[in-house]
Parts: C-alpha cells; structure tokens; sequence
C-alpha cells in the first residue's frame, strides 16, 4: 500500500465516524428536546374557564384527571373511548395540592383529601340537629 492510500483509508475512516458522531448527537438532542417540550405541554392544558391541574395515567388509555372550573374542582376518570365525571372534590383547593407537594404521590394526595373532607363531613353531621 501506498501512502496516499493509507491517507485516503484514514479519511475515509474519519468520515465515517464523523458521520456517526453526527447521527448519535441528532438523536439525543431530539430526545432531549421532546423531553423539554412534553415537560412544558405537561400543564399548560388550559382553556379560558377550564384547567388540567394532575392527570395520573392509570393503565393504557386509562387515567384519573383532576379539572378545575372555576373555583371548582372535579375528578373525571378517562377510559378509553369516554372521559366521565367521578366527583366534585368539595374542599380541594390549589393549597392542599401545593402543600403535599406536586411530586406527592397520587394516594397520598387522595388521603389527604379525604382526611380533609371527613373532618368536615364531621362537622356537618354535629351541626344538623
């Protein structure tokens, strides 16, 4: 073998690794963008009166949605051809949500909730006479 073709070996070689370093990077920043933008997506489902405050998928095309309209809050439960309204969640408030964290976990979300509206079906029950 020449010297000339050990050069063009060479370059020929580099070319292809280029290429692939190339092919690697375009990869990974495409994930990493749609990774950015699902994160933006991930709240910013809003309508002028209507807001998706947690969504918690459940299973495929199964999921539990808590909506606020208003100054209402609702817990609609998603199934795979309908969405359905499951409850008004009376004394949900942004607060209780923001207090156990936006990284809590669903049931404890869903405790905390229900510990709050026993204590005031508690006191309902004592006030009816």
């Amino acid at each position: 073998m020449q010297t000339g073709e050990h050069i063009q070996t060479f370059y020929n070689g580099m070319a292809i690794v280029g290429s692939l370093v190339i092919t690697a990077l375009v990869i990974v920043l495409t994930y990493l963008a749609s990774r950015w933008y699902a994160g933006k997506m991930k709240y910013s489902v809003a309508g002028r009166h209507l807001k998706v405050v947690d969504r918690v998928a459940l299973g495929y095309g199964c999921a539990l949605i808590v909506v606020q309209a208003g100054d209402k809050f609702y817990l609609l439960g998603q199934g795979d051809k309908s969405i359905r309204l499951i409850c008004e969640l009376e004394g949900f408030t942004p607060e209780l949500y923001e207090t156990l964290g936006n990284q809590a976990p669903f049931q404890q979300l869903f405790e905390g909730f229900l510990k709050k509206s026993k204590g005031k079906d508690a006191s309902n029950d004592s006030g009816g006479g």
